[in-house]
């Protein structure tokens, strides 16, 4: 029987790729000017 794979190799592929797709990129922009126009 083959064990699982742990979830570290998993996590840190999705977050290498997270920085990688516009939608995560907008996501962060948008989220700073919220920020500021909350100011």
């Amino acid at each position: 029987m083959i064990p699982p794979r742990p979830p570290e190799p998993v996590n840190l592929a999705l977050a290498a790729s997270a920085p990688h797709d516009p939608e995560a990129g907008n996501a962060g922009l948008e989220s700073d000017a919220s920020l500021d126009s909350s100011e």
